[in-house]
């Protein structure tokens, strides 16, 4: 409603980030550059990131 305060709860939750990732692989723990972030790994990781908040 038009001059009202509204509150919402937001999670986040962490774990999400790393879905579809295998964290016990070594090489899954790393980036080591700039032109990393173009990699598998990394698109991967970022597409995890909008499933980590949720809104109640």
């Amino acid at each position: 409603m038009e001059g009202s305060t509204g509150y919402a709860h937001m999670i986040i939750d962490y774990s999400k980030i790393f879905d579809g990732v295998d964290i016990t692989n070594a090489l899954n723990l790393q980036l080591n550059s700039v032109s990393d972030n173009g990699n598998v790994l990394a698109t991967k990781i970022a597409g995890n990131l909008p499933g980590m908040f949720h809104f109640e």
